[in-house]
């Protein structure tokens, strides 16, 4: 009995050997900031009237014609924040546990997710699922979303000494990369707590995808000593401000998050290469920035082929939420988001998709093509997008729900429908706080998407111009004919079945989400 049980033991080590050892893939998630569309040469927005490229991106062009283009992702959330709690966690981002989030349903029953959302301890992440798994995780870029203990501060005081600042850094720095580790990661370096301006001094606030790369390289050399497979996630901050579009490339390259370098990171072409191979291609200045995102990914690819893992990793390219007049919305121009996913000895090569897709899919997806049990304890929003990448379905996704402030937004058969809902409790706050709170100061200004405060945030200044009927409570938009969501239908009788057959399909996943929703989701 004693060498039944011995061999029992040997034959279940041998099994998670093959589940845990190298033959699991490893997974390296790419995830862009605000990039713009016309950055991508696979997309229409990318292309010239005579179908040349605007962009010379060899890399993702390789992406791109070895992997599986979902043409229909969407981000849950057309904002930062938000957007990278869904993608880390697979769930959207209504169901946040940080203090501040929950403190305000206790004022107001309707979930307003935005910035205020945010990654502690006690979420489940894909890092966590990856450590869980066996796999050495690791994380670099920008954070925006990570919080750990909830306490974390990033504020400098404005007349602090140069040394005064330089000490604040490297405490912030220290916050986040703890942060990570509470949430998950085993590495976390050269971390940007969130948008370069409001975040570093002034003087610090100039892109450096070079240091961040320079983090992940270190991360595949630390990885490459190890048995285990291996997730990184590596966040750029471009293409977000600050400076105009194709000229980001052109920041100080000792300047990072930490304070400025003795020597700037060499990791990567100079910028001096960017501006050589742009004009040889004969591109436009808006092809800079894209072609540093470019090669970033090329000096990941490089180093995962040195140490012998690219053909055994999967990469998925996905930038946060879209910035075609729409963000800090659920409208397309903030949530349509079209992703890369390349993975040759798993996948179908050179394909295009539409079948919907979200970004709470990544980790259901994730899990099933590295053979990894989610927890059943944990409430997951996503599906597993394995079967599409496979071939196998057109589509698993029957609609998309989409979430922010106090929209939320269905997308189904070529058709949107979005309801916007004010909560009762912002809608009679007093004159005095509408005052205190409203940007302008103009306490009649009317509660924009995001619905913190009077006339928003200011970020919502290009929908409100380009949105023409961004206030409307019911909105119902024909995304094949109207894809830049102009003409509202929710009025028109013609359309009066859809309107109502949308807003059935709403109410039913509301069903399922924290909180309460207007009269689609009314107090018990």
């Amino acid at each position: 009995m004693k060498y039944l049980t011995l061999s029992i033991y040997l034959l279940a080590f041998v099994s998670n050997l093959q589940v845990f050892g190298q033959e699991q893939p490893n997974v390296l998630i790419f995830i862009t900031d605000d990039q713009h569309r016309l950055e991508y040469n696979f997309l229409e927005e990318g292309r010239n009237e005579d179908g040349t490229h605007k962009n010379l991106q060899p890399t993702l062009d390789k992406l791109v014609n070895e992997g599986i283009v979902f043409e229909q992702q969407h981000v849950v959330a057309g904002i930062c924040t938000p957007s990278r709690y869904a993608l880390l966690t697979g769930q959207v981002p209504s169901r946040a546990i940080t203090k501040g989030f929950l403190a305000e349903e206790k004022r107001c029953s309707q979930k307003n997710p935005h910035f205020n959302v945010g990654i502690t301890s006690k979420n489940y992440t894909i890092a966590n699922m990856f450590k869980d798994a066996g796999y050495f995780t690791g994380g670099v870029g920008k954070n925006h979303v990570i919080d750990g203990d909830g306490k974390m501060s990033h504020r400098i005081k404005k007349n602090a000494t140069q040394e005064e600042t330089e000490k604040r850094l490297k405490h912030i720095q220290a916050d986040n990369i703890a942060a990570y580790k509470a949430c998950g990661f085993h590495f976390a370096k050269n971390i940007y707590p969130g948008n370069l301006p409001g975040f570093l001094p002034k003087n610090l606030e100039f892109h450096n995808t070079d240091w961040i790369i320079d983090g992940a390289l270190e991360f595949l050399d630390v990885a490459s000593k190890k048995e285990n497979p291996f997730f990184l996630y590596c966040a750029t901050t471009v293409s977000h401000g600050p400076a105009k579009l194709g000229t980001k490339y052109k920041g100080n390259r000792k300047a990072t998050a930490c304070g400025f370098l003795d020597e700037a990171v060499d990791v990567m072409p100079s910028q001096e290469s960017i501006e050589k191979r742009i004009a040889e291609a004969k591109l436009g200045d808006t092809a800079k920035d894209a072609l540093w995102l470019d090669d970033a990914m090329t000096a990941l690819m490089e180093k995962l082929e040195a140490i012998g893992e690219l053909d055994n990793t999967i990469i998925f390219f996905i930038t946060d939420n879209a910035v075609e007049h729409g963000k800090f919305t659920c409208y397309e121009g903030g949530t349509n988001t079209p992703s890369v996913v390349w993975a040759p000895k798993l996948i179908q090569k050179g394909k295009r998709t539409a079948a919907l897709a979200s970004s709470v899919d990544i980790v259901p997806t994730m899990a099933e093509m590295c053979n990894i049990t989610l927890p059943k304890k944990v409430k997951f929003d996503g599906i597993s997008q394995l079967a599409v990448l496979k071939g196998e379905k057109e589509s698993v996704r029957d609609n998309i729900y989409l979430e922010v402030g106090a929209t939320r937004a269905i997308v189904k058969d070529g058709w949107k429908y979005l309801a916007f809902r004010v909560p009762e409790e912002r809608s009679t706050w007093s004159y005095e706080k509408r005052k205190k709170l409203a940007v302008n100061g103009n306490p009649d200004d009317p509660f924009t998407h995001i619905c913190d405060r009077p006339a928003g945030r200011g970020g919502e200044s290009p929908a409100l111009a380009y949105y023409p009927n961004y206030y409307d409570a019911d909105q119902l938009y024909n995304l094949e004919e109207d894809p830049h969501e102009q003409n509202n239908l929710a009025k028109n009788p013609q359309y009066a079945l859809k309107l109502e057959e949308l807003k059935n399909v709403l109410i039913q996943e509301l069903k399922d989400k924290p909180g309460t929703f207007g009269e689609l989701k009314p107090k018990n």
